[in-house]
């Protein structure tokens, strides 16, 4: 398991998967967030962290993965050892599948209300990938960043190649990626979940993916869960005292330095 950092161009995308950039992403702009009521007048502790919070926007933390990498597996520990952390949830056109709950795993829509909400460039980013949409909210992903809170937002390399192009949005690269392409496919066998074809089909858009790898700041090889959790982990970590916040994301009291 190892991580390192890159810094090289964009590869194109296979021809499996249709990416565009909202109408207006690029335009997309920091919303101030005033608390000037509770921050001015209050003197209760709880109070004053959460407005020290609002001082500081939170950071986003994009990942990407070949589907069977375990990056669901590896990410949820970590939302429940980290705090002012969420997850943006997608909007997507496909149907749910077993245990999936609409508005914890995806925002379930209507192709036609998918369409609705890109041409009012409610979206950051949006794809059609195996003739279903994807799209990640644009209003969701900057309300929470404004509160202070990081995001963890999961799309694909086609995804994370069009946020790459919003000044206004920087976050930082993560690519999950698995031990090798048989391991790959046997995690995917095991799920049960996939025809042969399906499987065939994830496996050749993997290999696309992997191009797309050194193109991230981070890459994790999902070798031993435990040291991938641990390193994904310390990568927030360390973003957060990168930008004087404490581990648990409150901003650090610096009263000692000014002195």
């Amino acid at each position: 398991m190892s991580a390192r950092r890159h810094q090289t161009s964009s590869n194109k995308s296979g021809n499996h998967q249709v990416r565009k950039r909202s109408q207006g992403a690029v335009d997309a702009r920091k919303r101030s967030v005033s608390n000037t009521s509770v921050c001015d007048q209050s003197d209760d502790r709880a109070d004053a962290v959460a407005c020290d919070r609002l001082a500081l926007k939170g950071s986003l933390f994009v990942i990407s993965a070949p589907s069977g990498a375990g990056k669901t597996t590896i990410l949820r520990p970590i939302f429940n050892e980290l705090s002012a952390l969420a997850f943006s949830v997608s909007h997507t056109t496909r149907p749910p599948r077993t245990g999936e709950q609409n508005g914890v795993d995806y925002h379930f829509v209507s192709k036609d209300e998918f369409l609705r909400l890109e041409q009012q460039g409610d979206f950051l980013e949006w794809a059609q990938v195996h003739g279903n949409y994807y799209g990640t909210s644009k209003s969701a992903v900057t309300e929470k960043l404004n509160r202070g809170v990081d995001i963890i937002l999961d799309i694909d390399v086609q995804g994370a190649s069009q946020l790459r192009g919003l000044d206004s949005l920087p976050a930082t690269y993560i690519f999950i990626a698995p031990p090798s392409l048989s391991v790959l496919r046997q995690r995917l066998s095991d799920r049960h979940t996939e025809s042969a074809e399906t499987l065939d089909l994830r496996l050749k858009n993997a290999v696309n993916e992997l191009k797309s790898a050194a193109t991230y700041d981070y890459i994790i090889v999902n070798d031993v869960l435990a040291d991938a959790i641990q390193v994904i982990k310390a990568i927030i970590i360390a973003k957060r005292a990168a930008s004087r916040r404490g581990i648990d994301g409150a901003p650090l009291s610096l009263e000692l330095l000014n002195t």
